[in-house]
Parts: C-alpha cells; structure tokens; sequence
C-alpha cells in the first residue's frame, strides 16, 4: 500500500499537525504581498497593450491565485487573532 501524500499548503510551509511558528506566518505574509505585487505588474500597461488574462485558463488560474490568497489570510488572521489567548505557536490543522 503506497504511503499517504501530504499536501503542502503553498503559503504555509509547515507540518499541520505540527505548532505554526511566529516565522511561518511571517513568511506568508511577506509571499503573498510578493504574489500580489506580482499580480499587480500584470496591470500596469494600458488596456489596448494588456494582453493579460485573454483565456480561461488564465481566468481560472488567477481565481485560484487569489482563492489561496485570501485563504491563507484567513487562516493567519485566525491564528493571530488567537494570540490573545496562545502564543503563535497554535497547531493548524485547516
């Protein structure tokens, strides 16, 4: 019987069953603002030069792109929110 396969949440490069650690959400953070200032370059060229997302996939991979995004928000903002209670160092398990 083949292992089971753990998927990596791509913002958040930790174990879940493992605490998040203060630098975790620190690294998050500091990718997804990299992401958006990624996000925000395809915009910067007037309309009629903007060949940015002219097909559906492009669509649906810039949905999927903000969909983590805003996910891996949530989740941090869960998490800090918790440190009135706990220290970063919560277990995840979202």
């Amino acid at each position: 019987m083949p292992s089971p396969v753990s998927l990596r949440h791509s913002y958040l490069d930790h174990d879940p069953d493992q605490p998040l650690p203060a630098c975790c959400i620190g690294d998050a953070l500091n990718a997804i603002s990299a992401t958006l200032w990624l996000l925000a370059d395809l915009f910067v060229a007037p309309v009629d030069q903007c060949e940015t997302l002219n097909s559906d996939s492009a669509r649906l991979g810039m949905f999927n792109q903000l969909a983590i995004i805003a996910n891996t928000i949530d989740v941090l903002a869960d998490r800090i929110g918790e440190t009135g209670k706990a220290s970063f160092t919560t277990p995840i398990n979202d």
